[in-house]
């Protein structure tokens, strides 16, 4: 059983959505602080050959948790959509992707962590990733750090915790504890597919799961995922 555990993302990348699709659970950690300039509330979207973030406004003060935001306004809904049009309006499966997504946008979340968790589960469902989902609200954990991820791991019974290479420091510190409860940590090996976007200009990679799929539609999506 193993379990990946992440905090919200903003139509999350590829690499976190490899890291999903890897585990049999997934724990979106919802409680933690959010941090500022974070891909929790925002990510990175593909415009003439270059990155452009695309923010969600929120009220964020030094140790406001992510499941008690709040929207900072409610236009800039309206400016996503257009942004997104703007963006990949030319791909290839633009109406195909779009048509799929906008709901989210006309819909009324009261919660920021609320709209971003479900542009999550939508990313998922197009790349056909069936991973079960917890809130870690739901489970209440009491530790901090790198044991709240032990503590979390133990509380769905995981025999294997799946990390990103980028926690490898992080997690060194707690691997002790791991090793006497009995849970392996694993690290993800990723390597980012290289897909056609825009051929006037070069391979942008770590964009938003949204960008894959505007420019490859769904089902090849799926294939460059897995492959």
């Amino acid at each position: 059983m193993i379990v990946a555990i992440h905090q919200p993302s903003y139509w999350p990348w590829l690499g976190l959505i490899d890291k999903i699709a890897k585990a049999d659970i997934f724990i979106i950690l919802d409680t933690v602080d959010v941090k500022r300039q974070s891909f929790q509330y925002r990510n990175i979207f593909y415009c003439n050959g270059t990155g452009k973030f695309l923010t969600v406004p929120i009220h964020r003060n030094s140790r406001t948790r992510l499941d008690r935001l709040r929207f900072k306004n409610y236009t800039w809904r309206q400016n996503h959509l257009q942004k997104l049009s703007a963006y990949y309006g030319k791909a290839p499966f633009f109406k195909e992707i779009i048509s799929g997504i906008e709901w989210l946008y006309h819909d009324s979340f009261e919660r920021p962590v609320d709209f971003i968790i479900q542009t999550m589960i939508e990313t998922l469902k197009m790349f056909n990733v069936e991973t079960r989902i917890r809130l870690s609200s739901e489970i209440d954990p009491q530790q901090h750090k790198g044991l709240r991820i032990l503590e979390l791991s133990q509380k769905v019974y995981a025999d294997g915790y799946l990390s990103g290479k980028g926690a490898a420091g992080y997690m060194r510190d707690v691997a002790g504890e791991f090793d006497k409860a009995g849970i392996k940590i694993i690290y993800q090996d990723f390597k980012h597919p290289v897909y056609r976007q825009n051929p006037r200009y070069p391979f942008v990679e770590g964009l938003a799961g949204l960008d894959i799929l505007f420019f490859q539609g769904i089902a090849n999506s799926r294939k460059l995922l897995r492959g």
